[in-house]
């Protein structure tokens, strides 16, 4: 997924909780909170708006703990001293030493004063400094005190799942999520029409501002409207590898008299777990009716072995029913996605999901998914996604 904002919807919520705890991140000199419950020394769960990641520590002796995140094969590696848990977040997929330090504190109870708050509802277009492409920011809170905030962010390329935050005096407000393989982290202050001061990090790799006017018309383009085949009349033809040694084809023989469903995707991407649970429901429900799926990983490094680890691992944890191939070429995903799927006219997005009729051919391509923190941004998406399945094995 590309880090562009185009659209940013939240909703209001007043938290409490006994157990609440902040996890501070610190991303060059930048505190970036995100949330946590305790459940016992050894269980927590991560939280971003409704979604709980449980995680579980491991402890040793000296007071020291490791805590692998599911789906991701990222870790957290810390220390106990004197009750306050500190350490690193550690992704060992990325380049060097991917690692951000961390402090987890007991968060406060927050009440919102329900007598002095006012029902606000506003859309902006935004653009961002680097970026001149144009991006929408739908928001809905509650004018208070102490508010919480939740919502998502949606691209073209994708959504940024889960995002809670806070606002504050002078109309100062953040919004974060933890994943497991995505840190994200927007702030920026409401002035009258205008989103003033803002900034968007991801990770400690991505940082820019960004500035927002009223705009209640600015639509994203269509999903299904932004990848295609170069020449339609050809037939997809794919060389992947089904482990670490053996190469596996695809061409108009394994298509055709099936529909079949081919994921572009990668085992660093959410929005890739959130559509490969989605299409593996897809799958259960119309495999009887000839569906099949093709789902191929682009990972990072040229290690075969250890990528086929990870893929192993984070499919056993979706339950798919179905092998998930490796595409390979390159140590960039991005690249090697380009040179396995030369015939479409790009890969904007992981994951890209590509419809393929009976005839064998190529019926339609959608970049990016809608996860279900998007709402009904998801129900539309998947609708549609499941509508054009129907039609086709008809």
């Amino acid at each position: 997924m590309k880090f562009r904002l185009s659209l940013f919807a939240v909703l209001l919520c007043v938290t409490s909780s006994a157990q609440s705890y902040t996890l501070m991140f610190q991303v060059e000199g930048k505190q970036i909170p995100c949330r946590m419950e305790r459940v016992s020394k050894s269980n927590w769960n991560i939280v971003n708006g409704e979604e709980r990641i449980a995680i579980e520590l491991k402890w040793k002796e000296d007071s020291t703990f490791t805590a692998s995140l599911p789906l991701f094969n990222t870790y957290f590696e810390g220390k106990s001293e004197q009750g306050v848990l500190s350490g690193n977040w550690v992704d060992p997929t990325r380049s060097g030493d991917y690692r951000i330090p961390f402090r987890l504190e007991r968060s406060g109870r927050f009440e919102s004063n329900a007598s002095k708050q006012t029902n606000i509802k506003l859309r902006y277009k935004i653009v961002f400094d680097d970026d001149s492409v144009p991006a929408v920011l739908e928001m809905n809170y509650q004018n208070g005190v102490n508010v919480d905030l939740f919502g998502t962010v949606l691209t073209e390329t994708g959504d940024y799942r889960y995002l809670q935050g806070f606002m504050m005096d002078n109309n100062l407000f953040y919004l974060s999520a933890f994943d497991g393989t995505h840190l994200f982290y927007l702030e920026g202050q409401l002035v009258n029409q205008f989103i003033e001061n803002a900034s968007f990090y991801s990770g400690r790799h991505y940082h820019v501002g960004f500035k927002g006017t009223v705009d209640s018309s600015y639509e994203l383009r269509k999903a299904d409207a932004l990848t295609w085949m170069k020449n339609p009349n050809e037939s997809l033809a794919l060389k992947v590898k089904s482990n670490a040694q053996t190469e596996r084809t695809f061409g108009e023989k394994d298509w055709k008299g099936k529909v079949t469903l081919v994921q572009i995707m990668g085992t660093w991407c959410p929005n890739c777990t959130d559509e490969s649970r989605f299409v593996s429901g897809l799958y259960q429900e119309f495999q009887k009716d000839g569906l099949q799926v093709v789902p191929v990983s682009f990972e990072r490094g040229t290690d075969y072995a250890a990528a086929f680890t990870r893929i192993e691992s984070q499919a056993k944890q979706l339950n798919l029913p179905y092998p998930v191939y490796l595409g390979y070429g390159s140590d960039s995903p991005q690249k090697t996605a380009a040179l396995t799927f030369a015939q479409l006219n790009h890969v904007m997005s992981f994951p890209t999901l590509i419809l393929i009729n009976k005839e064998g051919k190529v019926e339609k391509v959608w970049t990016g998914f809608y996860g279900p923190g998007t709402g009904k941004h998801y129900t539309e998406h998947t609708e549609e996604i499941r509508k054009a399945v129907k039609r086709s094995l008809r």
